[in-house]
């Protein structure tokens, strides 16, 4: 099996490019990667590693240049060639959240898939080894939260209560402060955006949820 082109300069697992002076470790299937890297996913599933890339399953025994990797022998190839072909035409199995482009004008499943993927990733800021970024945008997300809650109660409260005005300068200060509540919604809705967004460009993040994976939103 060819080693793959789109491996050569950027590690499979990180996404990021190699080091002027770095030497990246060769898999059995060709596909390469930092070494730190492939230290943490053979920690994290020692039993069960596979190559991020074209989920071929891992051995113990790591190629470490390409004249080693051509040496392997003939049954080695032969169960190569045995991997599914579905495998590695599919590339590399990006999680959803990575993958997820969010779109202001969704609705139905889209939009509960939106919602759900950025309430997983919240979620985790409670974490004590979630990234600081993920920390910042969930108190971001709390003060939103409340100023939405505040606007509401602010609007119930007044159409219970008496006027202490005339009915014009009444409805006036109604209409601005259901204006208030929809200025809320749609901050709410922007930060909502601004998660994903932020998470899907933190090396910080990509690396925290390679070891911690997210579930998946239907």
């Amino acid at each position: 099996m060819d080693s793959d082109n789109s491996t050569t300069a950027t590690c499979c697992i990180c996404l990021s490019e190699y080091g002027e002076n770095e030497t990246p470790f060769h898999l059995e299937c060709g596909h390469r990667v930092h070494s730190d890297c492939m230290l943490r996913l053979c920690l994290c599933s020692r039993d069960s590693a596979r190559c991020p890339y074209c989920r071929a399953s891992l051995t113990t025994r790591l190629v470490e240049s390409e004249d080693d990797f051509e040496g392997l022998s003939d049954s080695d190839s032969e169960s190569e060639e045995n991997e599914p072909a579905a495998n590695i035409e599919e590339g590399p199995q990006l999680p959803q959240w990575m993958t997820l482009i969010w779109s202001p004008f969704a609705t139905g499943i889209l939009m509960r898939r939106q919602e759900g993927v950025v309430k997983n990733l919240l979620k985790r800021a409670g974490s004590k080894r979630a990234p600081d970024v993920l920390k910042r945008c969930s108190e971001k997300q709390k003060q939103l939260q409340k100023d939405l809650v505040d606007a509401h109660a602010l609007v119930k409260r007044m159409k219970k209560g008496k006027a202490c005005q005339t009915v014009q300068q009444t409805l006036r200060l109604l209409k601005r402060q259901e204006n208030g509540v929809r200025t809320a919604e749609r901050r709410l809705h922007a930060h909502k955006r601004e998660v994903l967004k932020k998470c899907q460009k933190s090396q910080t993040m990509v690396n925290y949820l390679w070891l911690h994976p997210l579930a998946e939103v239907v």
